[in-house]
């Protein structure tokens, strides 16, 4: 990690697999040398990929809680 920002936090209320769920997110805004990132979890994550707000496939393709971070945090996200 070369920096990282505290973005703010979330109160998040959603349904996982029927189930209400609710937690806190702490969300930071981290820059990383991405030579050195790797994939610790190979179970759950496919593989690693580099994107800009603007290459970025649909949210749908990602976590449930993705479109709301990048809407609450979009100015804070640019470079």
């Amino acid at each position: 990690m070369i920096e990282y920002e505290f973005l703010g936090f979330r109160d998040v209320h959603r349904q996982h697999q029927g189930h209400p769920t609710h937690w806190i997110a702490l969300d930071f805004k981290v820059l990383v040398n991405p030579d050195t990132v790797k994939n610790n979890d190979p179970g759950k994550i496919v593989d690693l990929q580099w994107k800009t707000l603007e290459t970025m496939p649909p949210f749908s393709q990602y976590h449930s809680q993705l479109e709301n971070i990048i809407e609450r945090y979009r100015d804070k996200l640019k470079p």
